[in-house]
């Protein structure tokens, strides 16, 4: 068994014992060294497709792949091999955050500590959250696996409104880095083709300027062959159905369909069924929303060190900067006067139907997929925990459901299930290992003692 420590380490597996670092998102040479073989031995293996556990199996790994799954009795393991005592503890598929904004580097270590193996970043300034991709990607840099949007694709109205409100709040940041104004159906085409020059992973769009506008972009995503993601298209003329069928590929923050409890049962199943044809998700970023049940006060009153005490104080500078961005739009009124009980009791009506909402569209067939919008109002080292914890306990998922919407339904997504969310020979070596079983209480995803990633042992507790 791996023996307990008080801190959390970075290592990376090798022959020899592994050299324990201070956790940081950046690795040190001495580090670089892959084995060759790594094998895990004795543990239960739990991927969110059975019902059923694999109990003392061994997983070899070679370089980044899994190579052999078997029972331990008669698995054979090289000499060679660093060996990792499973017993007692759970491996599980790496985890996938769906919707997150990277705004800190070592915020990188943080989310592969909890779990986290890939993420979806769902609009940044690319120059800075490119290089970190590509780094990980290398093996140069600690930290999951990235999929970015790059700048988000925004209407001129929205851009005005950010100007003003970063002059009131006195924020110097360069919005031209992570927005880009498509003001006409025309202009579309070319806001598409810059935000893929610059080397993002797919398109987001979070406004729009009109509904020939929402369409243009759907269209120019799909000449440049890339996933168009991002907001519903509320406001506009547009129904949920020709918004799967222009190929927009994943919906953020729910209420697309909003009050699904009143639609004819034929009208659901249209839906539902325009989602699945489309190969449309739902991303809602339920923990995200829980805030609004929360006082302002509370987070205007409080520091991000309060709440959110894991955290560097470095990333806490740059979660504390969002938070007070997100505060300006959450001004309870212009008087200034606190939000009222019944404000917030509104809000936590609206958050249970919306729960509703997205339960019967999951029994529909529909697929939805976790997300945090880390770092809205949410603490980047338990988000996704929060969130998953959230899809059992309001949208009624049953543990393994929960766990598959973090694995394999995220790689499916991507069109990456041939080398990610699972534990198969052949596939990426994305495992986290937990001391205790996920598929009895879903909370058990907090107690990481190992995670894996490509292969390589990155963060262990112990």
């Amino acid at each position: 068994m791996l023996p307990f420590a008080i801190r959390l380490c970075v290592v990376v597996a090798a022959a020899s014992p592994a050299i324990p670092l201070l956790l940081s998102g950046q690795e040190s040479r001495s580090t670089r060294a892959a084995p060759t073989t790594l094998a895990i031995t004795n543990v239960t293996l739990v991927d969110g497709l059975d019902t059923t556990r694999r109990e003392h199996v061994t997983v070899l790994i070679s370089g980044s792949r899994i190579v052999a799954i078997g029972p331990t009795r008669s698995t054979s393991v090289p000499r060679s091999a660093r060996r990792i005592d499973g017993r007692g503890l759970f491996a599980v598929p790496g985890l996938w955050d769906m919707h997150v904004h990277l705004v800190h580097r070592n915020e990188l270590a943080l989310l592969l500590a909890a779990g986290v193996t890939s993420v979806r970043d769902m609009g940044s300034e690319i120059s800075m959250v490119g290089p970190w991709r590509d780094s990980i990607e290398a093996g140069t840099l600690i930290g999951p696996r990235i999929r970015t949007s790059g700048p988000v694709l925004e209407s001129p109205s929205s851009i005005a409104d950010m100007l003003v409100a970063q002059r009131r709040l006195g924020d110097s940041s360069n919005i031209a880095a992570w927005r880009v104004s498509v003001p006409t159906p025309e202009s579309a085409a070319h806001a598409v083709d810059s935000v893929a020059a610059l080397g993002a992973d797919f398109i987001k769009a979070r406004t729009y300027a009109s509904t020939a506008t929402y369409f243009a972009i759907a269209a120019a995503a799909r000449r440049r062959g890339m996933r168009f993601v991002g907001h519903p298209p509320f406001g506009l003329s547009i129904d949920e159905v020709a918004v799967a069928d222009s190929g927009q590929h994943s919906l953020e923050h729910g209420f697309f369909p909003d009050r699904v409890d009143t639609l004819p049962p034929a009208r659901l199943q249209q839906i539902a069924d325009a989602y699945q044809r489309g190969g449309t998700v739902l991303v809602p970023t339920l923990t995200a929303w829980e805030w609004r049940t929360i006082p302002y006060d509370t987070f205007a009153h409080q520091s991000v060190a309060t709440q959110c005490p894991g955290l560097p104080a470095d990333v806490q500078r740059e979660v504390a900067r969002r938070w007070t961005e997100f505060l300006y739009y959450r001004r309870p009124n212009p008087t200034g006067a606190p939000e009222s009980a019944q404000t917030l009791a509104v809000w936590r009506r609206v958050l249970d139907r919306h729960f509703r909402d997205l339960a019967l569209l999951r029994a529909r067939g529909v697929r939805i997929l976790p997300g945090t919008d880390v770092p809205a109002f949410v603490c980047p080292d338990i988000a996704l925990n929060t969130e998953l914890e959230l899809f059992v306990r309001a949208l009624g998922m049953t543990p393994r459901e929960a766990l598959r919407s973090a694995t394999l339904d995220p790689a499916i997504f991507f069109g990456l299930q041939d080398s990610l969310g699972t534990i198969e020979v052949g596939k990426i070596a994305d495992i986290v290992l937990l001391d205790a079983d996920p598929m009895a209480d879903i909370r058990n995803l907090r107690r990481v003692r190992a995670v894996i990633a490509a292969g390589r042992m990155r963060m262990v507790r112990r």
